[in-house]
């Protein structure tokens, strides 16, 4: 406690200055005014994926390990389709993962809310890459859930021990072995889905204008036509699995907080009520195009996420670690 107060006490006389913290992994404190400069530098010398893999220890985890073509399937493909995958799969997933997991709640009842909201998030990002029925699965749903959760105790197990010992004491590790049978449950429900792709008529070169036409699964679709030669389930198992990790426990805790952000302030509820209604009204039912009308709405989880952050912002390679 005593050196967190000397540090504290250091860092606000010098504000604009480099600060270096000896922990088990050294974090470098940079200024705010390097940001700008950090955030420019190219992945060899500034890598998020790189921290992760040392941090998660990907060799175990797979966090952290090279991910391009699922880099690229959200950057471009999925920031092209949203609007469509919006209106035809997002809303409906949706609708049913609420019902099927919280009900109608006529009388008060009792939940564990974040874990409520994480199958619902993970319904509708199974959707969105495998459709259905795969995504709505119990045995899918828990193992997405599950790896999301158990990469970072499977990391801190293992870290204890000398690298060099690791590889031996991993595969006896009852963290690590639950995590491989996530990992090969989701390759082998995908395998089916590959062989599907792979037998369609016009072959796996077409399978983005097939996906177009309204098929659910866009994603895996996506993906596949991203490779040049076909993967195997194990490799599409990994890329669903990196693009949960991400993509499931950042929204959840978001909608969690929200939850009861709104929970605790109930005057606010009318507000966000009317202007939702009013630009459902405007646009004749609610789809992609009503969110750019959402101004309070889009203030309110703004605000939200600044007092309830899931993470502090990180930016790492081999000697940056963080900018504060």
């Amino acid at each position: 406690m005593s050196q967190a107060k000397t540090f504290s006490k250091a860092f606000s006389q010098y504000p604009n200055t480099p600060w270096i913290l000896p922990l088990q992994d050294p974090l470098v404190i940079l200024p705010r005014w390097a940001i700008n400069e950090i955030k420019t530098l190219p992945e060899e010398q500034l890598s998020l994926n790189k921290e992760l893999y040392i941090r998660f220890l990907g060799r175990y985890t797979l966090l952290g390990q090279d991910d391009d073509e699922m880099v690229a399937v959200i950057k471009h493909d999925l920031t092209r389709g949203l609007s469509d995958i919006f209106d035809d799969i997002l809303i409906d997933e949706t609708k049913y993962g609420l019902a099927s997991n919280f009900g109608q709640c006529a009388d008060w009842t009792s939940f564990t809310v974040s874990e409520k909201i994480a199958r619902v998030v993970t319904m509708v990002n199974g959707r969105t890459f495998v459709g259905l029925p795969l995504s709505r699965e119990e045995d899918w749903i828990n193992s997405t859930i599950m790896y999301t959760t158990e990469g970072n105790i499977v990391a801190q197990s293992l870290r204890p021990y000398p690298a060099l010992l690791r590889s031996f004491v991993a595969p006896f590790l009852s963290n690590v072995q639950s995590l491989k049978k996530h990992q090969a449950l989701v390759s082998q429900k995908t395998r089916p889905l590959i062989q599907k792709h792979l037998d369609s008529r016009d072959g796996i070169k077409n399978v983005e204008k097939e996906n177009h036409s309204g098929a659910t699964g866009r994603l895996m679709g996506w993906l596949l036509a991203r490779y040049r030669n076909l993967p195997s389930s194990t490799v599409i198992a990994k890329d669903y699995l990196l693009s949960s990790a991400a993509s499931v426990p950042i929204p959840a805790s978001l909608l969690t907080h929200l939850l009861f952000e709104l929970a605790s302030r109930p005057d606010y509820v009318e507000p966000l009520r009317a202007e939702l209604n009013a630009v459902i009204q405007k646009h004749g039912k609610w789809s992609h195009a009503c969110l750019i009308g959402l101004d309070k709405m889009d203030s309110f989880i703004k605000e939200c996420q600044r007092l309830n952050s899931h993470g502090l912002s990180k930016y790492r390679s081999y000697v940056l670690i963080m900018i504060c």
